[in-house]
C-alpha cells in the first residue's frame, strides 16, 4: 500500500486526486493541504510515501522545498505537479530531487500507475515535456547527491562502500542509483559509468 499526500491551494484539483486515488486499492489517502506549510505538517504528521505537490503554492514555489520537505521524511518521493508544464520547470524540478513532474490535466487517468512506478524507484515526467527535457543538459538534471553517487559508481564503487564515504545507508545508494540510470537513460552501471565518461558528468 502506498501512502500519499496531496498539497494544492484548489480545491476542485484535490478533489480529482482524491476521487482518482481512493478507486485503488494500491493507494491509502493518509493527508491533505493548501500550502506549504500545511506540506510540512502532512509530511511529519502522516508520514506519505508519496507526496503529490502543487508547483506554486500561496507560500511559496515547490521547487525550492522540495529538498527540506524530503529531509523530513528520508526516502519519501516528491512528484510536482502543475497546469502548465515546461522544460525548465521539469529541470529545476528533478534537479531538487523531486521523482515526478506530471500536469493536472494529464494526471488522473494515470496517477496510480505513475505513483507504483515511482515507488519503485523511475522519475516520471509527463509526455508532454519530456522530449524537451531530454535536450537540457543531463549534468544539471542530476541532484548534487546524484553526482556524487555517479562519481562513485564511475570509481567502481560498491553500493554499501558508496554508503559508507557519502554516511547515507546502501537502500539510499540503490534508490540515488536508480534514478541516476533512469535520468541517463541507461540499464546498469557500466553504461553509466560510459555516459558519464563521455559527456564529462564527472
Amino acid at each position: 500500500m502506498i501512502r500519499v499526500a496531496i498539497v494544492d491551494d484548489h480545491p476542485v484539483v484535490r478533489l480529482g486526486l482524491r476521487v482518482a486515488l481512493e478507486g485503488s486499492d494500491r493507494i491509502a489517502l493518509v493527508g491533505e493541504g493548501s500550502s506549504l506549510a500545511d506540506a510540512r505538517d502532512v509530511v511529519r504528521d502522516a508520514a506519505p510515501d508519496v507526496l503529490l505537490l502543487d508547483l506554486r503554492l500561496p507560500d511559496g514555489r515547490a521547487i525550492d522545498e522540495i529538498e527540506a520537505l524530503r529531509a523530513l521524511r528520508p526516502g519519501m518521493h516528491v512528484v510536482v505537479l502543475t497546469g502548465q508544464g515546461t522544460a525548465e520547470d521539469a529541470h529545476a524540478a528533478l534537479a531538487g530531487g523531486a521523482s515526478g513532474y506530471l500536469l493536472k490535466d494529464d494526471v488522473v487517468e494515470t496517477l496510480v500507475d505513475s505513483l507504483t512506478e515511482i515507488v519503485a524507484g523511475k522519475v516520471v515526467v509527463a509526455p508532454m515535456v519530456r522530449a524537451e527535457l531530454a535536450e537540457l543538459d543531463d549534468a544539471s538534471v542530476l541532484t548534487k547527491r546524484e553526482r556524487e553517487v555517479l562519481a562513485l559508481v564511475v570509481e567502481g564503487c560498491t553500493n554499501p562502500e558508496i554508503g559508507r564515504i557519502l554516511g547515507i545507508s546502501a537502500g539510499t545508494v540503490r534508490t540515488h542509483v536508480s534514478k541516476i540510470l533512469e535520468k541517463l537513460g541507461v540499464t546498469d552501471r557500466t553504461e553509466a559509468t560510459s555516459v558519464a565518461l563521455r559527456r564529462g558528468l564527472v
